[in-house]
């Protein structure tokens, strides 16, 4: 019963590790896109100026 208890504890552990592995690289993903955002609607008024 030990046993099962520390390899279900090591599973918890590794399970947690990627979870918030996961989390920043959502993290980071959300930043890229918002900066691709932001540039795609910079974009966009640049080419409304040039155009009208």
């Amino acid at each position: 019963m030990a046993q099962q208890i520390e390899q279900l504890s090591e599973i918890s552990r590794k399970d947690n590790l990627v979870v918030e592995e996961y989390r920043q690289r959502i993290d980071t993903l959300s930043g890229l896109v918002n900066e691709y955002k932001a540039a795609g609607e910079e974009n966009q008024h640049l080419k409304a100026s040039i155009f009208n």
